[in-house]
């Protein structure tokens, strides 16, 4: 019980933890059209969401910034020679936009939310050349193309509306951070497709459906053991306990789950996630026993029921690491290891023969903790398999029984 204690509050502090850490140390601007601009040590936030691929953090870090060439009152120009070169990507990633922030010396930032768009040879769209919504930024060429082709980026501090009213009388250097959106082969089959390392994000609604079936590491002949088990002598084996193993379900639901980014690569990402659910259990028995109160004892009973069932019902906080590994162009493999912590929040017994149904609630001699070894192997977008082994006994240590529940089957929904 200490151990299950314990490794709940684990996981709590955990959470609150990594949560802290998770906010940067930022410099943030609001503009006028209400965007909220944050920038820090892992890149840059548009509204809290972090969208911007391939930012150069040393913009961040020591201040190397990209300084605009002034060339009249109302027009400072910067020249990216070759997108792909510059950004540092392969042919293989599409590029989607160019997002711009501007900086005055003092470290001002004076207008973002920008998105240039980059047409793709592939997917050619028409339309009117690029000029932002208030003339603030204009390109050359006028339609950017996804090539080697230089692009130089004008900026228009006097037409600004989105908060450049300060760079209207500053004589000294404007500076530009860039970054690019991308849409990476593989990327749009991933719910994570926008996210990058550190980040955190909510998954909504896992469900596991599977089988139960029961490690018996039981003595029988101790006297603890013999003292529960009420029925006769040639009965008391695992044997007792066989289950019909295609009626004995496990059902896990997670209604959400807080998932930290915490390696993402082209070819490799690694998650971390926890939260918050339901483990269910109900086993089958090919046996007409019954579990008793007062005293807690297992009896056979006479009847031969049509349904005998042991259910539990426990509260689950798990504790996942989820490896993504690319198998091809848009498909990854999915592969994990977790811990869960559950209280049992329901154990009850129902028999049904006939006419006949009975359900009692009660602990019958089990214990109210338990923890899980889980995994889990499947293909991103595809079926996913997971498996659990119960690392705590069923039993409390007074019955002398040691039974440990195995489960396995689909996941729905997987982070």
């Amino acid at each position: 019980m200490k151990n299950n204690i314990s490794l709940i509050a684990f996981v709590a502090i955990l959470l609150s933890v990594t949560a802290a850490h998770a906010q940067d140390s930022l410099t943030t601007k609001k503009n006028k059209g209400g965007s909220t601009i944050t920038l820090g040590s892992r890149g840059l936030k548009i509204n809290h969401d972090r969208k911007w691929k391939h930012t150069n953090l040393t913009w961040v870090a020591d201040g190397s910034y990209y300084a605009m060439t002034r060339i009249d009152s109302n027009d400072y120009v910067y020249t990216i020679p070759n997108l792909r070169n510059y950004y540092g990507i392969g042919t293989d990633t599409q590029i989607k936009n160019i997002a711009l922030v501007f900086k005055d010396s003092l470290g001002n930032i004076q207008t973002g939310n920008m998105f240039i768009p980059v047409w793709q040879h592939t997917n050619s769209k028409k339309g009117a050349p690029y000029v932002s919504s208030d003339a603030t930024c204009t390109t050359i060429p006028a339609m950017i193309i996804d090539s080697t082709e230089s692009v130089t980026i004008h900026f228009h501090p006097y037409d600004s509306r989105h908060g450049g009213d300060a760079l209207k009388n500053f004589p000294g250097t404007i500076f530009i951070y860039t970054g690019i959106i991308t849409d990476p082969p593989g990327e749009n089959s991933s719910n994570d497709k926008d996210k990058e390392e550190g980040d955190f994000d909510t998954h909504w609604g896992i469900l596991d459906l599977g089988i139960n079936t029961i490690s018996d590491n039981t003595n029988y002949n101790s006297p603890a053991v013999k003292n529960f088990l009420n029925v006769p002598a040639n009965r008391q084996n695992s044997s007792l306990f066989n289950l019909r193993q295609g009626k004995s379900i496990n059902v896990n639901i997670y209604p959400f789950m807080e998932t930290l980014y915490a390696l993402k690569r082209k070819n490799q990402k690694i998650n971390i996630s926890t939260g918050l659910g339901l483990q269910l259990y109900n086993f089958r028995y090919e046996n007409p026993i019954t579990y008793t109160r007062n005293p807690n004892n297992v009896v056979l009973d006479a009847t031969s029921f049509k349904k005998d069932k042991l259910g539990f019902d426990y509260l689950n906080v798990p504790l996942m690491i989820t490896f993504k590994t690319r198998i091809h162009k848009d498909k990854w493999l999915v592969y994990g290891v977790g811990i869960t912590a559950g209280y049992s929040i329901a154990t009850w017994t129902k028999e049904e023969s006939g006419s006949h149904k009975v359900k009692v609630h009660d602990d019958f001699g089990f214990s109210n903790f338990n923890s899980c070894l889980t995994g889990e192997i499947g293909i991103s977008n595809g079926i996913r398999l997971y498996g659990s082994y119960q690392l705590t006994n069923m039993f409390t240590t007074s019955t002398g029984m040691v039974q440990h529940p195995i489960s396995f089957g689909i996941r729905f929904f997987a982070i």
